[in-house]
């Protein structure tokens, strides 16, 4: 799974110098977790950490994501392999920070190739920030309209609306990170050290690994065994608000 772009374009197949990148699979809700146990094992146990199975853990983990009272908001930092734009080999970084339902948030997307993006939503309006690489493939402008946009502020483009960002708020990526591991499988729950924290780390024989933090029980990495993906989750309700761009740094979309 890969996050992309919110902005409508066309398939490559109906535009030679489109990308076109699948987006984050749109889901109502961020759903109960029960992954799959086998073993069941814990170990490592300490007198500030207790143990916990796979069974509790996972529950524990599903019940902190979906409280509704106390989720508000995260940043997700997503880094993996994909294949646009333009490499076969290009790798990209996303992240998507704010409101669970998308309502104020950034999107951020940059791959090895040097196509870089920003996006924010604030009050239903969205304001871009990109590099000429993505003005080139995505703007459907000339190079003229492309240097006038390049690492400025554009508003009110009219192929990026509130609906196409929302389409990567958190509570999207969420639901699509777990319904994945809902497929796999995990023997055990050990105890170990993420940046010097001990955290929960469930894994299995395949290569999969989620870490969850002990005292609030919320993912804050996860690596998926059948994807290239990893994930870190930070800022649990205490993510950035996003604000309005300055005047003297912004440009309206004129096509």
């Amino acid at each position: 799974m890969a996050c992309a772009s919110p902005r409508c374009v066309p398939p490559l197949a109906d535009q030679e110098h489109h990308a076109c990148r699948p987006v984050v699979l749109m889901c109502a809700g961020v759903m109960a977790l029960s992954l799959v146990a086998a073993g069941c094992s814990s170990t490592g146990a300490t007198a500030s950490v207790p143990t916990r199975s796979v069974e509790e853990l996972t529950k524990d983990m599903g019940n902190a994501v979906n409280s509704q009272a106390s989720t508000k908001s995260v940043r997700i930092t997503d880094s993996g392999a994909q294949k646009d734009p333009t490499s076969a080999d290009a790798t990209q970084n996303f992240v998507v920070e704010g409101t669970m339902d998308g309502s104020n948030m950034l999107f951020e997307q940059n791959f090895s190739t040097g196509y870089s993006v920003s996006m924010v939503l604030v009050d239903d309006k969205v304001y871009t920030k990109a590099n000429d690489k993505y003005w080139q493939l995505n703007g459907d402008v000339d190079g003229a309209t492309v240097a006038k946009y390049a690492d400025k502020w554009v508003s009110d483009d009219p192929n990026t609306t509130a609906d196409n960002v929302k389409n990567t708020a958190p509570v999207k990526v969420l639901t699509t990170v777990f319904t994945e591991l809902q497929a796999d499988t995990f023997q055990k729950v050990d105890i170990v050290k993420r940046n010097g924290k001990k955290v929960y780390q469930m894994t299995n024989d395949k290569g999969s690994e989620v870490d969850v933090d002990p005292a609030t029980m919320y993912p804050i990495h996860i690596k998926l065994s059948n994807h290239p993906d990893t994930f870190e989750f930070e800022k649990w309700n205490n993510a950035a608000t996003q604000v309005v761009p300055p005047a003297d740094q912004t440009v309206v979309y004129s096509g």
